[in-house]
């Protein structure tokens, strides 16, 4: 799992012919957010709080629980995924 440590980091959506949504993540818990393969799918890197993410698609799972799927540029590899809506404030 890789974690991603940095002040303020933008992952650029490769839907770049329509705006993408800017947000910060603010993870409650205090823990890194966790980067999922697929919505509730296994953990494949973390992001800390106060990393500006931009949102390429958004999803729901079985839960109806809705999760956003973040697009990577060169952060510690590659970093795409998808984060739970619910711990990213988005401006």
């Amino acid at each position: 799992m890789k974690v991603v440590t940095a002040a303020a980091v933008l992952i650029m959506t490769a839907a770049a012919a329509q705006a993408a949504e800017r947000c910060l993540v603010t993870d409650p818990t205090g823990t890194p957010l966790n980067v999922r393969e697929t919505p509730g799918g296994r953990v494949k890197a973390t992001l800390d709080n106060g990393l500006v993410i931009e949102i390429a698609e958004t999803g729901t799972d079985a839960k109806g629980r809705r999760w956003v799927r973040i697009s990577g540029g060169r952060i510690a590899g590659a970093i795409g995924g998808w984060v739970l809506y619910a711990n990213i404030s988005c401006f």
